[in-house]
């Protein structure tokens, strides 16, 4: 709507009041001169110059009515299309700038630009006062249109009309260049955010990428090391229980070696022993005899039970190791979860379960250690009390057979002192069988966080799974280079080339290098050295 259109419509109508103004001056004229002539034809007859002067003054009355009434109809339909065309173009005015108010707030939210006071102009707020006196002006003329009818109309509201059109297109005038500068501002904007999501979109792409393929890795590595934990820690409880059975019947031939010396109910077998010396002298030898098989077998069970022991706290430590890199894990997760946006929250709590797993296993494994020490302690104190004792036994005989002519007086005294010593190799033989399956029970810890284990582990071959089918739907293979995916490739194999310990890691990392053309030959020395090492590693 232009200035000059206001300007012509205005004048036209001014124009047309003028003219009405003319009109009615002219009538008025008319009607004076039409008295006068009456006046000066009827002067000497008084009553019919009063008569004319009525009759005109009764037919000026009603031909200015008429003609009043005529024009005032032409003026109100002339006014009422006037005034529907300027309804138009001051609605169309009115829209417009609800639809710079809309671009203004569009601006506003693309940019995330908001002002102290919490406006909707945001860094426009200079145009507030602006946009404000016309949402005054356009809020004013629909009160007054609402308020009168076309039959109450007033030409004096479309001089207000006019006015406030005036001003709005002033206003008009003054927004537009603004504008058009922050369209070509926001079209700026736009092109370098285009420029940003690419390397976003693609650095995301390298992000899953590698997570994908991290993900097969760590999956293989865990199920690899699972299955050997799993068939060593079988191996240790089958060998745990030997032990036991073994302890167990050693406790028992104690057992009946000591009812045989102190069974007496027998045909009084202590006087029997009494009375027949020489028989008891000449089998004392087969009695000299089992007492060092005894003491044989003893240190034979003793050294087996210690190197078991021993056995054990290694695969203790070897755990805790495990629980350390599971640690190191936990912080890649967590690390590379923070690089991704919050919806992938995921990975973060996986990061957190995976550490507190790991400081669970080392808190059972600590605790495993102590038992392990402390029952090592204690049977090598055990083990030094049973020799000291089987010495003496084996110490005593010759002394006892030396002692033997006295026999009656002193033989009640030294087959006591046999008796409690038998007693006392009964009482460590069952010790020995109860720390035994103490440290079987303690065990029973492992076979939980075995269990919480393998959850963790099939909880990664899943994410690992759900990784292949993301980036399928996604296509990342599409969304970086053959050239960035070697890179990251190699990024993946030289990392987990410095943390694998086994010859079962190094082949799972050698395959994936060499399916995704990585492998590097210097690294086939170490990998031989890991398969020398694991040949001694009762783990693996």
């Amino acid at each position: 709507m232009s200035k000059n259109n206001l300007s012509m419509s205005k004048n036209s109508l001014s124009r047309m009041i003028i003219a009405i103004k003319w009109i009615s001056f002219f009538l008025a004229t008319v009607l004076e001169l039409a008295l006068a002539i009456s006046f000066f034809i009827f002067k000497e007859d008084r009553n019919k110059a009063i008569l004319s002067l009525i009759v005109i003054y009764v037919l000026s009355i009603a031909l200015i009515f008429a003609l009043n009434n005529s024009i005032f109809v032409l003026v109100k339909k002339h006014v009422a299309i006037r005034r529907k065309g300027h309804m138009r173009m001051f609605q169309s005015v009115s829209i417009l700038f609800d639809i710079v108010l809309e671009f203004f707030r569009s601006l506003n939210l693309v940019g995330g630009v908001v002002s102290a006071d919490n406006n909707d102009y945001g860094e426009y707020s200079y145009l507030k006062d602006d946009i404000k006196q016309f949402i005054q002006i356009r809020q004013k003329h629909f009160e007054e249109s609402s308020e009168s009818s076309e039959k109450k109309f007033e030409i004096g509201q479309i001089f207000r009309m006019f006015d406030d059109l005036d001003k709005a297109n002033e206003i008009l005038q003054k927004v537009i260049p603004s504008v058009n500068e922050e369209i070509h501002i926001f079209n700026s904007k736009m092109k370098y955010v285009e420029t940003i999501r690419g390397k976003a979109t693609n650095n995301l792409a390298n992000i899953l990428y590698q997570f994908r393929t991290s993900s097969e890795i760590l999956s293989s590595i865990s199920t690899e090391s699972m299955d050997y934990s799993v068939k060593m820690i079988k191996e240790i409880f089958e060998e745990f229980e030997k032990i036991s059975e073994e302890s167990e019947e050693s406790a028992q031939d104690t057992e009946k070696i000591m009812r045989s010396f102190i069974d007496s109910t027998n045909d009084d077998s202590l006087l029997y022993i009494l009375n027949e010396t020489k028989t008891f002298i000449s089998r004392f030898d087969d009695f000299n005899a089992i007492i060092n098989d005894l003491k044989t077998i003893s240190d034979t069970f003793m050294n087996k039970t210690l190197a078991s022991l021993k056995e054990i706290q290694n695969i203790a430590n070897s755990i805790n190791e495990i629980s350390e890199k599971i640690k190191i894990i936990s912080i890649n997760v967590r690390i590379e979860a923070a690089r991704l946006d919050s919806k992938t929250s995921g990975f973060k709590t996986l990061g957190n379960e995976i550490s507190e797993f790991a400081g669970l296993t080392s808190k059972i494994i600590s605790r495993a250690n102590t038992e392990v020490s402390d029952t090592l302690t204690h049977i090598n104190s055990v083990k030094d009390d049973y020799v000291n004792k089987m010495n003496e036994v084996i110490n005593y005989i010759p002394e006892f057979q030396k002692s033997l002519s006295p026999f009656e007086s002193i033989l009640n005294g030294s087959f006591n002192k046999i008796r409690l010593i038998i007693s006392e190799l009964y009482k460590t033989s069952s010790d020995i069988n109860a720390s035994i399956k103490k440290i079987i029970d303690k065990f029973q810890y492992q076979d939980i966080t075995l269990q919480e284990t393998q959850n963790i582990i099939s909880y990664i071959n899943r994410l690992s799974d759900e990784f292949v089918d993301i980036s399928a739907n996604l296509n990342i293979d599409l969304q970086i280079t053959e050239n960035e995916k070697r890179e990251i490739d190699k990024k993946i194999y030289n990392t987990f080339n410095k943390i694998i310990t086994t010859q079962k890691e190094r082949e799972v990392i050698v395959e994936f290098a060499k399916k995704h053309n990585v492998f590097e030959d210097k690294n086939v020395e170490a990998a031989k050295e890991l398969k020398e090492v694991d040949k001694n590693i009762i783990m693996f």
